[in-house]
């Protein structure tokens, strides 16, 4: 396994430490209608491109609806170098956590 795996809980933190940078890459119109904050939107169905659209240098994480596709792609780049990693259950997760931060602070 060549890439890191990143809970909801800790995906701030991880960011801020690693100067990471965070990927959404569900479709336009999903990030459009809501996203985790600081992420960029690079859909999987307009690039297959990943390779050249990043530094080998500077770590990224991704995440998509359930955590599976971002998986994939995750261990894609990190067999071919590059410092990734994945946010398990998605975005999904995600907005769980913030439900949770919401109700008990």
């Amino acid at each position: 396994m060549k890439f890191k795996i990143v809970y909801a809980d800790e995906l701030d933190k991880v960011i801020k430490a690693k100067n990471a940078m965070l990927v959404d890459i569900r479709t336009r119109e999903e990030y459009d209608k809501s996203h985790w904050k600081a992420a960029v939107s690079l859909p999987m169905d307009i690039t297959d491109s990943y390779e050249e659209l990043f530094n080998k240098t500077q770590p990224v994480i991704f995440y998509c609806t359930h955590g599976g596709s971002s998986m994939k792609l995750a261990r894609y780049l990190g067999n071919r170098g590059f410092d990734t990693a994945t946010v398990i259950g998605g975005y999904n997760a995600l907005c769980g956590y913030q439900k949770k931060l919401q109700k008990y602070g």
